[in-house]
């Protein structure tokens, strides 16, 4: 009897350093993602407030992350999000979605004195107040203060697109470091694709044959896909655009495949 009752009591403890996992405050706020800090709900009805969250968390319902970057699957549900944290520096801090095609972001920032601060965000949103929209999204988040209780942030977000969620806290000055590093790669994968547009395109001014014509086509639609929808520099062009692209995004990749139809038959 004894044995079963220890084997008990570290299953419990097992299960209780699991979901700790996910409650564990993030007080670093570097740019990295927080995957395995948070914990998250799937709401197969779509219909839970958060108040039915809130509930849900209280009775363990939710499960902590896995993996630093939350791969929740090609699905209808929704998903809530829960994290903690504490700002007790000089700096405000924000929370980066950072993926540009999830059509729905509801965070609900939940202070210290029980209000709530909401923000609304998504692909197909228009911009509002305390929400910055770029290639991802970023809420910003209240200011520091003296003590060390954590805040809560409920994050509920849906999508009709595969679902990934690069989830970090981050200061302004770690947000534009580590966007820096990625956007520098970025280039050189955007300037690489230019380059062989541009070739080919001048190729088929010098040769007059359709094949270079067809082939610079392709790399052009699915170019635009990649940029405009994949990584989500929609936005550059204005958010009219970003939103219609993102209502229609596989306008430019059903393109692409229509052109390198015709490049691989005239080849």
């Amino acid at each position: 009897m004894y044995r079963y009752a220890l084997i008990l009591f570290f299953i419990l403890l097992l299960n209780l350093e699991a979901l700790g996992q996910g409650l564990k405050p993030h007080v670093d706020f570097t740019y990295k993602s927080i995957g395995k800090q948070v914990t998250y709900l799937e709401d197969k009805s779509n219909a839970l407030t958060l108040e039915d969250a809130k509930a849900a968390n209280a009775a363990g319902q939710f499960q902590p992350g896995r993996k630093d970057i939350l791969n929740l699957g090609n699905t209808q549900s929704a998903f809530w999000i829960k994290i903690n944290y504490k700002n007790t520096g000089p700096e405000k801090v924000y929370l980066v979605v950072d993926i540009s095609s999830i059509e729905h972001i509801d965070c609900y920032a939940i202070k210290r004195d029980g209000s709530v601060k909401y923000m609304k965000s998504g692909s197909i949103a228009a911009a509002e107040p305390g929400v910055a929209i770029t290639n991802n999204f970023v809420f910003e988040l209240s200011d520091h203060v003296v003590d060390s209780v954590p805040e809560e942030i409920y994050l509920r977000v849906r999508t009709n697109n595969y679902m990934m969620v690069p989830l970090k806290i981050a200061t302004a000055d770690t947000i534009m470091k580590g966007q820096s590093f990625k956007e520098r790669l970025e280039y050189i994968y955007i300037g690489i694709l230019l380059g062989l547009l541009l070739f080919n395109f001048f190729l088929y001014l010098s040769l007059k044959d359709d094949t270079y014509l067809y082939y610079s086509l392709y790399i052009l639609t699915l170019t635009m896909y990649q940029l405009f929808y994949l990584r989500g520099y929609g936005y550059l062009v204005g958010e009219d655009f970003r939103i219609i692209l993102n209502h229609y995004p596989h306008v430019f990749l059903s393109t692409s495949i229509i052109t390198s139809l015709i490049f691989c038959r005239k080849f």
